[in-house]
């Protein structure tokens, strides 16, 4: 079984192929950490642009929303404009409507007056 090989002869081969072993699992270790290192760097890369495409749709939805803001603030003033154009008009209207209904009962008192003054002056004579 020793085939002429001492036990001193089997340990150094045994702690040889211990020594490959250990070689090879080293560098199976150091080609796996740098897979994984790999791994995040491309992770990372697509993270960064993943958050680079997001930033630039909320940008883009951001500006939309602030162009429609300011198209609805546009549409609210000249509303208000329209209120205040109208509301003046009304205004007008109300008084104009009251001055002649005071214009009109002062032409009844006055008829009232005049006919009674008539009427007097006929009976009387």
């Amino acid at each position: 079984m020793n085939n002429g090989k001492g036990k001193g002869a089997v340990n150094m081969d045994n702690d040889k192929i211990l020594e490959i072993y250990i070689q090879k699992v080293d560098k199976d270790q150091s080609e796996l950490k740098q897979d994984m290192r790999d791994s995040e760097a491309r992770i990372f890369d697509k993270v960064s642009e993943s958050e680079e495409r997001i930033d630039k749709k909320f940008d883009k939805i951001q500006n939309l929303l602030e162009k429609h803001d300011q198209k609805l603030d546009n549409v609210m003033n000249v509303v208000n404009n329209k209120m205040d154009e109208n509301r003046k008009f009304m205004w007008g209207i109300v008084i104009t409507i009251l001055l002649s209904i005071i214009a009109s009962i002062g032409v009844i008192v006055a008829t009232y007056q005049s006919s009674i003054g008539l009427i007097r002056d006929y009976i009387v004579k």
